[in-house]
This record gives structure tokens, C-alpha cells and sequence, in this order.
């Protein structure tokens, strides 16, 4: 399928998130999980455990991704379940390496922002490898999502399956600035959505200059 580019405007919910940074950067040798702190300079050496503070503390809602690769540590990859912001320094990569999601955000109500990096290579039965908004809201700036692989067995749901990279569901809207999405496929039952897949129910809307392909 022949990409294409999206330009059109969109008004995203406006979310304030906390002034304080939290840096995540397991290359730096004095990382570490268990003295990390928005407040005294020590990075985290993983994005699973600034997101889980994230959760109660509204410190932790700012994420500074250092450059390098990651890969999530389980096949359900990130959960997201309150606002964050999660923003690239020098354009890292999370690369599942055909094993499992990278994101799932869920809620109404809660906000992704993504902004300045690669999410790549991740591979599922029911599709949104990359990303998945199940009635979250996702606000993605200057992001490449691409080699996903969705290949969906007898026995889902057609209606909620698909999308290679990223997949909408329950009301979620997905937003895009400068997004591209390239090289994902669908395949098996649903075969639907190589890129992305909305629901009945979700939207997507788009600013400045964004490119699909399938």
C-alpha cells in the first residue's frame, strides 16, 4: 500500500504535567531503580519503573528517554494507566525484537504524550504491537512506528483485532504531528488495519504533516 500524508488540524486535551524530570537512561553508570528520584539527579535504569511510580506520585508524569535502544522487559511491554509524558533525548528506540507490545495506555481520561522516538519490531495476535489506546488518549510528535506485525489467529474478536502498529478501542483517540508509520503488516483473520486500526467507536486526528503506510 502507498503511504500517504495527512495535514489537518486538531485540538488535543490540554494536560499540565509536573515541572520536574524523570530521567531514564540505563547506559549512565550510576543508574539505578532503587535511588532514582525526579529530585536528585540519579537516573532510572528502567522505563517499567519510572511509569510505575509514575502512577502515584505526579512527579514521576515527565519522562526523559535517554538515546540508546530498549526493550521492554515482558511481552505486555509499558502499561500506562495515568498521564504521562514520555519524551526522546537524541531519538531512542524501543525495539521488541518480534516478542510481545511496547505500549498499552487505558482509561478514560488518561493522556500519552509520546514525543522523539522509534517504536519498532514488536509482533501479536491482536494487533497494536506498537501501541494500543484502549479509551486513553494518545498524543504522538515528531514518532516513528514501523515493522510491526499483527497476525491473528481463528477465535478473536474481528471488530477489536488488527492494526500492526497502533490500535484504538473503546472511544481512544489518537493524535499525530509529524507521525510516521511504515512497513506494518496484518495478517490471519482480521487482516485488517497494517498501520492503524480504530474501532467503531475511536478517532484519529492529525496536525502538521503525518505519513501511513500500510
Amino acid at each position: 500500500m502507498r503511504g500517504f500524508t495527512l495535514s489537518c488540524l486538531v485540538f488535543f486535551l490540554q494536560i499540565t504535567f509536573s515541572s520536574t524530570v524523570v530521567v531514564v537512561n540505563p547506559n549512565d553508570a550510576t543508574s539505578s531503580d532503587a535511588s532514582c528520584s525526579p529530585v536528585n539527579g540519579i537516573p532510572c535504569e528502567t522505563l517499567e519503573y519510572a511509569l510505575s511510580r509514575a502512577v502515584a506520585d505526579a512527579a514521576w508524569r515527565s519522562i526523559s528517554l535517554a538515546s540508546g535502544q530498549y526493550k521492554p522487559a515482558s511481552m505486555t511491554g509499558y502499561t500506562v494507566t495515568t498521564s504521562v509524558s514520555i519524551t526522546g533525548v537524541g531519538h531512542p528506540v524501543i525495539d521488541c525484537m518480534e516478542n510481545g507490545v511496547a505500549f498499552t495506555a487505558s482509561g478514560v481520561g488518561v493522556i500519552l504524550e509520546m514525543r522523539g522516538f522509534t517504536v519498532r519490531n514488536c509482533r501479536n495476535e491482536q494487533g497494536g504491537g506498537g501501541l494500543t489506546l484502549d479509551g486513553a488518549e494518545g498524543s504522538l510528535t515528531d514518532m516513528i512506528f514501523s515493522n510491526h506485525q499483527c497476525i491473528t489467529p481463528e477465535g478473536y474478536v474481528e471488530d477489536t483485532t488488527g492494526g500492526g502498529a497502533i490500535r484504538v478501542l473503546n472511544g481512544g483517540l489518537l493524535g499525530g504531528t509529524r507521525l510516521t508509520v511504515r512497513n506494518n503488516t496484518a495478517t490471519g483473520v482480521s487482516g485488517r488495519g497494517g498501520g492503524v486500526l480504530l474501532d467503531k467507536d475511536s478517532s484519529m486526528r492529525c496536525t502538521g504533516k503525518s505519513t501511513l503506510f500500510h
